[in-house]
């Protein structure tokens, strides 16, 4: 089914509803002007081994060092390192990295640092064949986790993207090096670009209440699904969907 997706604003928080039919999809909720970590990518530096725990403590110019498990790999006190972040900080816990980063695109999960080629468990074992056929024959040592929206796709279009996923990794890499210290390289999405990332087939409508979120999904569609710009709202009276959703 069509779905709306309707993000409204008050003085601290950004919240997008995701709604299919008169049902709520998906809610999620984030401070305003905050900055995102989960998921960013970060410059490191590893300040410490973690004695008995198997991983490194780094510096991710956050204040509080991450902890990143060790996996096979070998780091000494001083090593630079991109990492991105799987759990944020949770009370005492600090957060949580990963030398595995991921990009996500329309049709792939990109990791330059993977080997494995996945398909969506929402795809049947004949679509997926296909699939992996064409990643095989396109993958250099990297790894990717094939979407369902792929199936949809030309192939031309699903090794665009892959080139595209490259040229982005690139970027980041080249940032890291151009850094003098630990600091985040890539920031993570807002929610609301998230959800039009995951389920930009089925949205008819894009709803907003706020000038600032407005232009941030319009920057992203220009270049992400074009077709889709017509259907991104600005409604400065969002009453009916407040006493409706909120």
């Amino acid at each position: 089914m069509a779905k709306r997706l309707i993000v409204l604003s008050s003085e601290e928080l950004f919240i997008s509803f995701l709604i299919d039919g008169d049902t709520t999809y998906r809610i999620s909720a984030e401070p305003r002007g905050g900055q995102r970590l989960l998921e960013s990518i970060f410059k490191g530096r590893v300040k410490r081994l973690a004695r008995g725990m198997d991983g490194v403590f780094v510096d991710i110019g956050m204040g509080k060092d991450a902890f990143l498990p060790l996996r096979g790999e070998s780091y000494r006190v001083g090593d630079s390192l991109i990492v991105q972040m799987v759990r944020e900080v949770e009370g005492e816990k600090g957060a949580k990295l990963t030398t595995n980063i991921k990009l996500v695109g329309k049709y792939l999960i990109y990791f330059p640092r993977g080997r494995d080629i996945k398909c969506s468990s929402k795809l049947q074992e004949e679509e997926k064949e296909g699939l992996c056929s064409l990643m095989e024959s396109e993958l250099k040592e990297e790894g990717v986790i094939i979407r369902s929206s792929a199936l949809k796709a030309d192939p031309e279009s699903i090794r665009g993207e892959l080139h595209k996923l490259r040229e982005q990794w690139q970027w980041v890499q080249k940032k890291a090096k151009a850094l003098k210290k630990p600091q985040i390289i890539l920031e993570e999405y807002p929610s609301y670009i998230k959800l039009i990332r995951d389920y930009w087939q089925e949205i008819e409508e894009i709803v907003s209440d706020n000038t600032v979120v407005w232009n941030n999904i319009a920057s992203f569609l220009e270049e992400f699904e074009p077709e889709l710009l017509k259907k991104n709202l600005y409604l400065k009276d969002p009453t009916v969907y407040v006493h409706k959703y909120r």
